[in-house]
């Protein structure tokens, strides 16, 4: 009888999948085009790498392009990869009880969520190989030694490769590399936050040496775009011009004042320059990142550091520690007011969370969405103006989890939940200080960690008669986090670095 009802489980959690690829295929094939995709097909046929984007996922697109060619052949690898994530998080949900199941089921087709699959970015890749690796990690603590090796073979190599596709992944790698070692790290959660800091650490070198050995990526200075973004944030903060002294020479505080915004760097890079170089030709500006012309001054600041690097061989780090151990504040005050535009906390207004078309490229690629597509994207989009969409509010669940995922008794349960939780919470720390740009899409991993720890660990609390005390817990943490943002938006007040200080 209990392995007729195990086997009904599992039959049950197939179709679940299944119905989820099939919303996915139905709504979304073959997936919305962006400028970063283009890019890495046309340096896929043309076998350039470049360090601008980590190569793995060009790779892996290649692994398939024989098969299937073009734009579907890299959403049957999103798909596929989306089915086995799913299929192993409802696995462990269902270690718990059949509504953690359900629980997780409503978290893996969240519209916010499942429309940034659409756009085939390697930000979902990456999310998605995380999850898949916790979760294998997690069944294979109750696997019998043959088989749980094999599992965590598994896990690692999934994590391995999500810290191949994103160069910051390292932040949400190191505590699940900890949490499959086998070793009980998170018994002490102080301890596991300060070892996965180290680890970080060490993989960032390693995952550079594992890139350059396989792909031999073509160097495009990727680093100053970190460096140029700090110089002008520290620059506007300050008042005082903290560029380097090649670019000094031409660029001054009253220009940077039009180009910096802590959104992202973006203004400073000249496109037309940017992708000729990528690839060696000059193909229509369009394809990538329309050049603002208007945005000349900002964008010469990308071209002087360029220049001098490949030129002179100039390293513009002692540059960038001088400038920020010469302002510290300034710098603190930069960092937190992109690290406020990212989590879209004290904002005017909330982001759009997913585009309805895609943009240009040279392949005759296109997105009509359909009525299935239309009313996903829309939900996505009208949800994205409730605090239960903003990226603030699922760090605040992250974290409330984490600290009280102590009081579960399962061990296995609760080592599942500080490593899942604190993943998805270093991870996006790490956007503090490495963070360039700000969009939806860098939440992802956030979401699906945070939502899927709460979901077990509300059901959890059901299931032992406590859930009204971790209710009032969330309550607790949400309210003096989520009050202030509704008021900013309520009243449109501006951002905070737009305040006089």
């Amino acid at each position: 009888m209990r392995l007729h009802k195990a086997l009904l489980m599992h039959v049950i959690i197939a179709a679940a999948v299944a119905a989820v690829c099939s919303i996915v295929f139905g709504a979304f094939y073959p997936g919305i085009s962006s400028p970063d995709m283009t890019i890495e097909y046309i340096g896929m046929h043309r076998g350039i790498y470049s360090d601008w984007h980590p190569p793995m996922m060009a790779f892996l697109w290649k692994a398939i392009e024989v098969i299937i060619p073009g734009k579907p052949g890299l959403f049957i690898v999103f798909t596929g990869t989306y089915a086995a994530c799913v299929f192993v998080l409802l696995l462990c949900a269902l270690r718990v009880s059949a509504l953690a199941a359900a629980l997780v089921c409503i978290v893996v087709v969240y519209p916010c969520f499942m429309t940034q699959g659409t756009n085939l970015v390697k930000d979902f890749l990456m999310a998605l190989f995380l999850g898949f690796s916790v979760g294998v990690t997690f069944l294979a603590q109750s696997t019998i030694k043959p088989s749980r090796g094999g599992l965590l073979i598994l896990a690692f190599s999934g994590t391995l490769m999500a810290v191949l596709l994103r160069t910051n992944a390292v932040f949400g790698a190191s505590p699940v590399f900890l949490y499959l070692s086998g070793r009980n790290w998170t018994a002490k959660p102080l301890r596991f936050i300060l070892i996965s800091g180290l680890c970080a650490g060490l993989l960032i070198p390693v995952t550079d040496l594992v890139n350059e050995i396989a792909f031999h990526p073509k160097k495009l200075s990727v680093i100053h775009s970190l460096y140029i973004f700090d110089f002008a944030g520290i620059t506007h903060f300050s008042g005082v011009n903290v560029f380097p002294p090649e670019v000094r020479r031409s660029f001054t505080t009253t220009e940077n004042e039009a180009c910096y915004s802590p959104q992202w760097w973006d203004p400073f890079l000249d496109a037309r320059d940017f992708f000729k170089e990528r690839l060696g030709t000059s193909e229509e500006p369009d394809v990538a990142y329309t050049a603002d012309p208007k945005l000349g001054a900002c964008q010469n600041v990308w071209r002087v550091m360029r220049q001098y690097a490949v030129e002179h061989g100039r390293s513009f780090t002692r540059d960038w520690v001088a400038a920020i151990a010469g302002h510290p504040i300034a710098y603190a005050l930069h960092r937190l007011s992109h690290f406020n535009e990212s989590l879209e906390w004290l904002t005017a207004s909330s982001r759009t969370v997913i585009r309805t078309d895609g943009q240009n490229n040279p392949f005759g690629w296109s997105f009509k969405p359909n009525r299935l597509s239309q009313l996903v994207m829309t939900l996505a989009n009208a949800i994205g103006s409730l605090p239960i969409a903003w990226p603030f509010v699922w760090l605040t669940v992250a974290f409330a989890t984490f600290l009280t995922s102590q009081s579960i008794h399962d061990p296995e349960l609760r080592s599942f939940l500080v490593a899942l939780t604190w993943s998805g919470t270093f991870y996006t720390i790490g956007l503090l200080v490495v963070g360039i740009a700000s969009d939806y899409r860098y939440h992802v991993w956030l979401l699906l960690s945070a939502g899927v720890a709460a979901a077990l660990a509300l059901a959890d609390a059901f299931r032992h008669g406590t859930l009204k005390s971790l209710l009032v817990r969330y309550t607790c943490w949400l309210i003096p986090s989520v009050a202030p943002a509704c008021a900013w938006r309520l009243w449109k007040l501006p951002a905070p670095y737009l305040l006089h200080w």
